[in-house]
This record gives C-alpha cells, sequence and structure tokens, in this order.
C-alpha cells in the first residue's frame, strides 16, 4: 500500500489531469488518509507537500460534515413526525459511514 500512496502522490505532483480527478474527487477512506499523509514526507518537496495536505485536509473535512450531515438526517427519519421528510441521499449514510471510517469497501450500494 506504501507503493500505491507514492504512486498517487507522484501523479498528483506531476499530472495535471490527475490532479484534477483527486481534486474531484471524495477524498480516502480515513486509514489510507493516514498513509498518504506519512507518505508525503518522503514523496513530495515541501512546497507540494503543503500543497497537497491542504487540499486532501480540505477534502476529507467537506466530506466528513457531509457524511455527518446524512447520518444526522437518517436518524431523523426513524421519528415519526419526519415520516415524510424526502432521504435525499441519506438513505445509506450508515454504510457510507463505514466505508469512510473503516476502509471498508462495500460495493453493493451506489453512491448518489
Amino acid at each position: 500500500m506504501e507503493r500505491y500512496a507514492d504512486v498517487l502522490l507522484y501523479m498528483w505532483a506531476n499530472d495535471e489531469k490527475f490532479k484534477e480527478k483527486f481534486n474531484k474527487s471524495k477524498g480516502v477512506c480515513l486509514k489510507h488518509m493516514k498513509l498518504l499523509v506519512d507518505t508525503v514526507p518522503k514523496s513530495l518537496k515541501d512546497s507540494q507537500a503543503a500543497q497537497f495536505l491542504a487540499c486532501l485536509f480540505e477534502k476529507q473535512e467537506a466530506e466528513l460534515s457531509r457524511i455527518q450531515e446524512d447520518i444526522h438526517k437518517f436518524t431523523l427519519k426513524f421519528d415519526y413526525r419526519n415520516k415524510d421528510m424526502e432521504w435525499g441521499t441519506a438513505q445509506d449514510a450508515p454504510i457510507r459511514t463505514i466505508d469512510k471510517i473503516s476502509a471498508f469497501i462495500n460495493n453493493d450500494y451506489e453512491e448518489k
């Protein structure tokens, strides 16, 4: 996995199309985020490292906030007063949260 992290960082630093795709992605699970953070000093120059880490942490914070909102909405749906509330993206929030936190990959659901 360390080699994959090194390749990801190399591609991010040297391929603009890859960097664009990564910047538009939903980030990585927390386990692999730690791996990337640990690999950055070995793989990137200081200026690139700072830029990558800023991007990664901003992306992760946004994604975790989105998941937190979905989990909150998911729990609200169990209150009878909210029976008519739209699910939106909250219906599979527990599965996506587990995936994000634990690196468990479940391909049985389709991310919205």
